[in-house]
């Protein structure tokens, strides 16, 4: 949140429109320079990517969807009065606080939602362990960025900024006494995941000894109401893992299986899905939101002509269909 205060600390000292852009440009790229590194190891270790030319693409993607957090530099505040920002005010500026949150909100929900959506850092997350965590089974992690945002514009509001953060901190303390969760019947959940490479374990050739070893796991497990196997364990077909997990669910006396796979339709499609199977019941989903370069490539239509030319190798996942949206299996009502 402090950092967040220091970009509107240097917003405020500008009135020019390229300056502020160029403020927030650079505040986003060493926010996602940092935070989403691992997006070259996804490109260049199991993309087979030259590193050189991966260290570009992440570069080119970095300084891309930095270009919405220089939008916000363009949208944010004006500070009416000259001189120091902090001084000691005795009229609270609450114009700033709320434009700079709303600001600030809109901007995570258009990058939550564009290209599939890419909601990584959200500001929200970092107030996991304070009192302001409390909030999220009311408003959730965009409604916490909001507040956060609120607070930090407040403290450049001087003292009087700095007390209203303290008060409301104070204020969502005894939130934390507050019970949201609605009493349910206990379930026992088992959790299975394997060690295997991600070279060898969407290898068809080696799905079958994959899925051999998640089914001795599975049954070494006390009887439970839910197994829950890893994201993309298996690259196979719905209607494989159909069969195979109905058989293994009654071999083993689970009450239901949940198995993350990289489900290949007939037309060689492929999605990111879950398939919860029950004796009498199957439920299929696939991943609405993928991750840009981890399982799609951004504007890949227009790109695959540079891709062949530059010999960069890609399979990228595609969304979910409307059929799949939702899982209705009635062993996890």
């Amino acid at each position: 949140m402090l950092s967040l205060t220091a970009l509107l600390f240097v917003l405020l000292r500008t009135d020019h429109r390229r300056t502020k852009f160029f403020y927030a440009w650079l505040f986003g790229v060493g926010k996602f320079g940092i935070g989403v590194s691992w997006i070259y190891v996804t490109i260049q270790e199991y993309g087979h990517t030259h590193p050189l030319l991966a260290g570009f693409l992440v570069i080119l993607f970095v300084a891309s969807i930095s270009i919405l957090t220089g939008l916000v530099g363009l949208a944010s505040p004006r500070r009416r009065e000259t001189g120091s920002v902090f001084r000691i005010q005795p009229k609270f500026d609450l114009r700033i606080c709320m434009q700079f949150a709303l600001v600030w909100c809109v901007y995570e929900l258009i990058r939550s939602s564009l290209m599939t959506g890419f909601p990584i850092l959200d500001l929200g997350y970092v107030a996991l362990d304070t009192p302001v965590e409390h909030l999220a089974p009311l408003i959730g992690v965009k409604g916490i960025g909001f507040v956060l945002a609120f607070l930090a514009a407040a403290l450049l509001q001087g003292y009087v900024g700095i007390a209203v953060t303290a008060i409301v901190i104070a204020a969502l303390i005894p939130l934390r006494y507050v019970d949201y969760a609605r009493p349910v019947d206990e379930r026992s959940v088992g959790i299975v995941q394997v060690n295997i490479s991600l070279h060898e374990k969407w290898q068809r050739a080696v799905s079958g000894d994959t899925f051999r070893i998640y089914s001795e796991l599975t049954a070494a497990l006390p009887n439970s109401d839910l197994v829950v196997w890893s994201e993309a364990a298996l690259p196979v077909s719905m209607s494989r893992l159909t069969a195979a997990l109905q058989d293994l669910v009654h071999q083993t006396g689970h009450t239901a299986i949940a198995a993350g796979y990289l489900e290949v339709t007939k037309e060689n499609n492929r999605y990111n899905s879950l398939l919860v199977a029950a004796e009498g019941s199957v439920s299929n989903y696939r991943k609405i939101r993928l991750v840009p370069f981890g399982e799609f490539v951004p504007f890949e239509d227009h790109l695959r002509g540079s891709f062949g030319f530059l010999d960069i190798p890609f399979n990228s996942l595609l969304p979910s269909d409307t059929a799949h949206r939702k899982l209705q299996s009635p062993t996890l009502q």
